[in-house]
């Protein structure tokens, strides 16, 4: 969901003549399909174009990457999304990790947590209670 492509704000006014309209659009426009199971190259796909797109607020959606690439428990998807956020974020300033050595402690400690799928599949697990989505249709990601 955090994989904004700045779609446009609907004014109540003009809602009911224009939603369908920019669903379909949200629909053609998503980095990820928004129905059915999903491959999880259909997801690695979908961040790098979403990566692609200009003025990235942060780099959250890069850790989001990286760990989905943990998920596998592929060590090749692993070390690819490692390598591939090392190469894009290295030369960003220290001061956007919000870290007190920037980026190095960031990449650091994602490092560690991507190898870690038990300890990943348990914080999903434990999200997935805490903000009550038990009884949402679930979609399978295809390894």
């Amino acid at each position: 969901m955090t994989l904004d492509f700045g779609g446009r704000t609907i004014s109540p006014q003009e809602h009911n003549n224009v939603y369908i309209q920019e669903a379909q659009n949200f629909e053609k426009k998503a980095y990820i399909p928004l129905a059915g199971d999903i491959s999880i190259d259909e997801a690695i796909d979908g961040y790098k174009r979403f990566f692609k797109t200009p003025f990235k607020s942060g780099y959250k959606e890069y850790e989001d990457f990286v760990l989905i690439c943990g998920l596998t428990r592929d060590k090749k998807r692993i070390e690819d999304a490692l390598n591939f956020i090392y190469n894009e974020l290295k030369t960003w300033e220290d001061w956007r990790f919000g870290e007190p050595n920037g980026f190095w402690d960031m990449f650091k400690d994602l490092e560690q947590r991507a190898w870690e799928p038990d300890e990943l599949e348990r914080i999903a697990a434990a999200e997935i209670i805490k903000h009550k989505l038990e009884k949402l249709p679930v979609r399978k990601t295809l390894f």
